[in-house]
């Protein structure tokens, strides 16, 4: 199960048990903070989509903004950022801690969208999963799949979308 799934299940159990919104809050803070915890664990592991560095200079060559939308946290975000030198590409960070509902949730794309100052019709989201559909579905984005989505082609259905063989056929995409 995805965390959001968790995290959403967690939450009606505890309400469900009688627990106060403010009991749920705190519980639900040290979830993040275990999270948060283990991302930043896991930050050795991390690996680098072969031709993001390329796509990511070929994006802003041609003035493009760029923006990302995550369900990490902010710290671990930064981080693999500053461990690939990709931060001089990126205009926008934006965490699963940086909003009250990350995606799905339309608000995620939302706040990207008003740090770069861009309207959603002028932008596109790229992902490679089945939130990150959901999530241009319900903001009203155009959405590029980055290779194929296998856990949830629900989120797809009745929704034009573009599907990108690998990362750099983007550039040519937008």
């Amino acid at each position: 199960m995805l965390n959001l799934e968790i995290i959403n299940i967690v939450t009606e159990d505890l309400r469900m048990k009688g627990l106060s919104r403010e009991e749920i809050q705190r519980v639900l803070a040290k979830v993040a903070e275990i999270m948060n915890e283990v991302e930043l664990e896991s930050l050795d592991k991390a690996t680098l989509i072969e031709g993001v560095p390329e796509t990511l200079r070929a994006l802003k060559a041609r003035g493009l903004k760029v923006g990302i939308m995550t369900n990490g946290c902010r710290e671990y975000a930064k981080k693999v950022l500053a461990r690939f030198c990709l931060e001089k590409y990126v205009d926008a960070v934006v965490a699963r801690t940086d909003v009250a509902r990350p995606k799905p949730s339309p608000e995620h794309a939302f706040y990207v969208l008003k740090l770069l100052d861009v309207s959603a019709e002028e932008a596109v989201l790229v992902g490679d999963h089945w939130l990150d559909a959901e999530c241009a579905k319900k903001s009203g984005l155009q959405f590029i799949l980055v290779g194929r989505l296998e856990q949830n082609v629900e989120a797809l259905r009745g929704y034009k979308y573009l599907v990108a063989n690998s990362i750099i056929d983007i550039v040519h995409m937008v």
